[in-house]
């Protein structure tokens, strides 16, 4: 396991300004201080009574802090209800918060088994499963937060392949395998149009490698 902290001057991310022609807008840039307190824990285990078979457990938890900032932050929607979008009648302090798009909680969980068949092939299959908590950008206003906010989801991977003592490797790689509907970010247009970026589906792959 492992114990980590990470300090970040200037670090960079979206902030919501205020145009004179066109409102509300968003563009990258410094937003302040941050710091990241977090922690790793990770685990394998090779039973003996099973030659081969090997199972790993992971976890991770992250808590961030925007411990500086000289910025506030104002919401293009709640000032387009209030029927002046010119007018940020709305504004928060960005300090103090967390930072956006940070899962708190991720874990993975695997096991993976190998078994010569004979003197120069070997055949390996993995399974694993990881899983991450939801998130948001780092928004005070609900009606932001909610509509950028990303799920919490899992998603399960799995390989088959048989390797030969000449360097050749052919494996078959399944990814979500559940079929799993997810998105890993949300967007928005600063139109008042919002929108989430949907991950592909379950999907193969066949890979075929040589060792030189």
């Amino acid at each position: 396991g492992a114990v980590f902290y990470y300090d970040y001057q200037d670090f960079q991310g979206f902030e919501t300004v205020v145009d004179d022609i066109f409102g509300v807008v968003t563009g990258l840039g410094n937003l302040g201080d941050a710091e990241h307190f977090g922690a790793d824990l990770e685990a394998l285990w090779s039973p003996p009574s099973i030659e081969g078979l090997t199972l790993q457990a992971a976890a991770t938890w992250l808590d961030t802090d925007i411990v500086e900032s000289e910025f506030v932050e104002t919401s293009a929607l709640i000032d387009f209800v209030a029927g002046d979008p010119g007018d940020p009648i709305v504004i928060s302090p960005t300090e103090g918060r967390p930072r956006g798009f940070a899962a708190e909680f991720s874990y993975v969980l695997g096991g993976q088994y190998e078994r010569r068949i004979n003197d120069t092939l070997t055949a390996a299959a993995t399974l694993t499963w990881s899983w991450r908590s939801e998130f948001e950008d780092n928004s005070i206003f609900a009606f932001d937060g909610g509509l950028f906010a990303v799920d919490s989801y899992g998603l399960l991977t799995g390989s088959v392949s048989l390797a030969s003592r000449s360097g050749w490797d052919v494996s078959v790689i399944g990814q979500n395998l559940t079929d799993e509907i997810y998105v890993t970010s949300a967007t928005s247009d600063d139109l008042l149009s919002y929108g989430q970026i949907p991950v592909r589906p379950r999907s193969w792959q066949e890979q075929v490698r040589k060792a030189f």
